[in-house]
């Protein structure tokens, strides 16, 4: 893999993709918790997209955007004749739909001990404490 290759993919995206062909199934997923590295990157039209944690849970739209999902996912119900539009609508409506889903499953997680978290004060302290979230949620 090339950095300088536009086109390539990222090498643990890359490899979440082996993992997955090879079981058969989606064992692999990809979090971030500082933006979308490209090292996360898969295979084009194979991997999802990771999904983006930030310190206070998943990294959610801009507030006003929020009023608007509603919309989005009612324009995104036709399909549209343009690859672009279409992909551009499946790509807007699973970034909602993943959002919620992780709010929902990560928001509904306590943690037997989080006063390492929450008495570090720190934004470092923050992310891990979503990591052990989504640990916590993969593994219960």
């Amino acid at each position: 893999v090339f950095a300088q290759d536009a086109s390539a993919g990222g090498v643990l995206g890359r490899i979440g993709d082996s993992i997955n062909n090879r079981e058969g199934s989606d064992v692999f997923d990809a979090y971030s918790i500082s933006g979308t590295p490209k090292v996360l990157e898969g295979a084009p039209s194979v991997s999802k997209p990771a999904d983006v944690l930030s310190g206070s849970g998943v990294a959610d739209f801009i507030p006003k955007a929020g009023t608007f999902e509603a919309n989005i996912e009612a324009l995104s119900e036709n399909v549209v004749t343009s690859i672009y539009g279409e992909t551009f609508s499946v790509s807007m409506t699973n970034a909602i739909y993943r959002t919620r889903l992780l709010d929902e499953v990560i928001g509904n997680v306590t943690l037997d001990e989080d006063s390492c978290f929450t008495n570090a004060g720190t934004d470092l302290a923050d992310q891990f404490e979503q990591v052990a979230r989504i640990i916590k949620s993969r593994d219960g």
